[in-house]
């Protein structure tokens, strides 16, 4: 088997790349200098991990094979190769799907058998997608937006946890292949059909499976019950561009609404709980990277993007006036405090961004945040974020703990406030990722 890499191997205009049955462990990052790369199989090289980064560059990419490894984590630039029709990353050991998969035009075929998906983030499904397998995974439910996808032909979810089908699968014209056998279906006719192939399924589905019925009805007879913290509907959202998904995808925001508005100290002790997680939860920014603007001084949407560094200006917390991104960067590699990040960034071509519409900067992640939403005492609109390059369930959970924690100095300094869910959204296909925080969510805040 191959043992390592011949770094000669970068200077190839290679169009087709088949590696198995090695233990390569890791790629090296050189591997993105393969531009002209079509078909790439590394199937059971022992993969550990693959650089976030790794597929910026293979904009020709058309096929990708990282079966039998031991991936945790799918490169969020895999999402930056518009061409890629085909990707298999069966038998690894995801647990989780990043967006950018979603914004890919020309993918039709999707491969994530064996792996430790217990969600099937609906947003991660290209529109295009015409065969998707997820067999032998955790999942318990499947996404409403499978629904919508008008060219799928054949779906394969068997060996998961479901206990029903959504019934709208029946009305995917084009459907013709259908494997759910080693579930544990509630609905008796539909796991008898299981067995009998994709006619007795859609017949159930077409019919109408009780247990999708069961469900329906209990969700229309008892509605959950409303958060006894005020809060308000989601109107504001953040936009993630296609760049940012393949830099930085991952974000999460909430804006609280306080009635009489933040005093010094109440300002101080939101400043000590986001140093707090930073320091721990965030291990120093390496996982997630938060921070707090006031809404006023902004435009809405925002958009989460990923920019050249060389056309990226900022009003910087630490220093005074504008500066341009990489001079910024340069200044601050001199501050203990900043110095690693600054460095981080400028070892890259690009940075990921918040921008108002407007493109006023609030945030150059991981550095700083920007002066001009500067968090002031006497504001009555606060926007609480997190990114991370990490994972959404890494994201989500640094969230939370934001929310909660920041909720808690304003419960103590007696102020009543309210809280507004962010709707996160592609910009690239105007879908709804999810809107943060849930009603559940905002409930434990009590």
């Amino acid at each position: 088997g191959v043992e390592g890499w011949d770094v000669r191997l970068f200077e190839l205009t290679l169009q087709s790349l088949e590696v198995k049955q090695s233990k390569l462990g890791i790629a090296p990052r050189g591997f993105g200098q393969l531009v002209s790369l079509q078909r790439l199989v590394l199937s059971s090289c022992q993969l550990q991990g693959l650089p976030s980064s790794v597929f910026i560059n293979s904009q020709k990419l058309e096929s990708v094979d990282l079966s039998h490894n031991c991936l945790e984590v799918v490169p969020v630039s895999l999402g930056a190769c518009g061409l890629l029709r085909v990707i298999d990353l069966g038998f690894n050991s995801l647990s989780s799907l990043p967006p950018a998969l979603g914004n890919l035009p020309a993918l039709e075929t999707l491969i994530l058998t064996e792996n430790q998906l217990a969600e099937l983030p609906g947003c991660s499904l290209s529109l295009s997608l015409s065969v998707l397998i997820v067999a032998g995974n955790q999942l318990k439910e499947l996404p409403v937006e499978l629904t919508t996808l008008a060219r799928l032909t054949e779906l394969d979810v068997a060996e998961n946890q479901l206990s029903m089908l959504p019934e709208e699968l029946a009305s995917c014209a084009r459907l013709k292949v259908v494997s759910i056998q080693g579930n544990s279906f509630s609905d008796k006719k539909l796991a008898k059909a299981a067995t009998q192939g994709t006619k007795a399924i859609m017949q159930v589905l077409r019919g109408g499976s009780k247990g999708a019925v069961k469900q329906r009805q209990r969700k229309e007879k008892s509605p959950p019950p409303p958060p006894r913290r005020m809060h308000c509907e989601a109107t504001r959202s953040i936009l993630v561009e296609p760049s940012a998904d393949c830099v930085r995808p991952y974000i999460f925001a909430v804006v609280l609404h306080v009635k009489d508005g933040i005093s010094q100290d109440v300002l101080q002790g939101l400043i000590q709980v986001q140093n707090q997680l930073h320091s721990k939860d965030c291990k120093k920014r390496r996982l997630a990277c938060l921070g707090s603007h006031c809404v006023s001084a902004v435009h809405w949407p925002l958009h989460l993007v990923a920019q050249d560094l060389a056309e990226v200006k900022i009003y910087p917390l630490k220093l005074e006036g504008e500066w341009q991104a990489r001079d910024m960067l340069k200044a601050l590699q001199d501050d203990p405090h900043y110095q690693l990040y600054a460095a981080s960034v400028l070892s890259q071509q690009s940075c990921a961004l918040l921008q108002d519409d407007q493109q006023q900067v609030l945030a150059l992640y991981p550095v700083t945040n920007s002066k001009v939403t500067e968090n002031k005492p006497g504001m009555t609109e606060i926007l609480l974020e997190v990114t991370s390059t990490e994972s959404s369930s890494v994201c989500e959970a640094i969230f939370q703990a934001l929310l909660r924690d920041s909720v808690a100095v304003l419960d103590s300094a007696g102020l009543e406030t309210s809280v507004e869910p962010v709707r996160i959204v592609s910009a690239a296909t105007s879908r709804l990722r999810y809107t943060c925080p849930s009603q559940d969510q905002i409930a434990e805040l009590d």
